[in-house]
């Protein structure tokens, strides 16, 4: 059974979220390296004593914002594979909505992006990566009726997915001209068709 969430939990919780949207739009519009941590107090309506209890600097921020970033990727696929039973169409609506984010928010997320990489050197990179791969998976029809008959070709081509994607996403933080959405977007289109050709939708 869960456990009920006290009103104190909450209010923590509520304090944390407010925090963690201001710092969003204060990196947004000034970058990270153009933020203080009284900036984001102040804007929050907090202490600095109350803000450095949920954070202890700008890194704990970025951290707590590259989580938040995840869980809202892992929504975003829930609802997409709830609104259609097309893989085609499902890749595309991630990998479009994806670039169009990400390049109209580049002062925001090209230091989230960069920052929730870091850790990418180790083992401990692997259960992210697996849970990426999951939502890939699912976005790829493995929710479907009958999946199960193609689930290693499935799986093999929602690993090559997860790969563009990433490769993508990190050759953008270093080449500002880069075209990531219409790069993300072809990326998209190829998949469907070799989904289509392959019998798999």
């Amino acid at each position: 059974m869960t456990r009920p969430v006290s009103r104190r939990e909450q209010n923590k919780e509520r304090t944390r979220a407010a925090i963690l949207e201001v710092a969003r739009a204060r990196f947004t519009a000034h970058g990270v390296d153009g933020t203080t941590m009284d900036d984001i107090a102040a804007a929050a309506g907090v202490s600095r004593a109350t803000l450095f209890n949920y954070f202890n600097g700008k890194t704990a921020l970025l951290d707590g914002l590259a989580e938040d970033t995840r869980h809202a990727f892992a929504d975003r696929i829930a609802r997409c594979c709830a609104a259609t039973d097309d893989p085609a169409e499902r890749i595309m609506t991630v990998f479009s909505g994806a670039g169009e984010r990400l390049e109209r928010e580049r002062s925001y997320w090209g230091p989230v992006v960069g920052h929730s990489e870091l850790g990418w050197n180790d083992a401990s990179i692997v259960p992210r990566l697996d849970e990426l791969l999951d939502q890939y998976d699912r976005l790829l029809g493995a929710d479907l009726p009958g999946a199960e008959r193609h689930a290693a070709e499935r799986r093999l081509i929602a690993e090559l997915a997860v790969g563009a994607y990433l490769n993508m996403v990190q050759r953008w933080r270093f080449d500002e001209a880069y075209p990531l959405r219409d790069r993300l977007v072809a990326t998209a289109a190829w998949i469907g068709e070799v989904l289509r050709q392959r019998g798999l939708i």
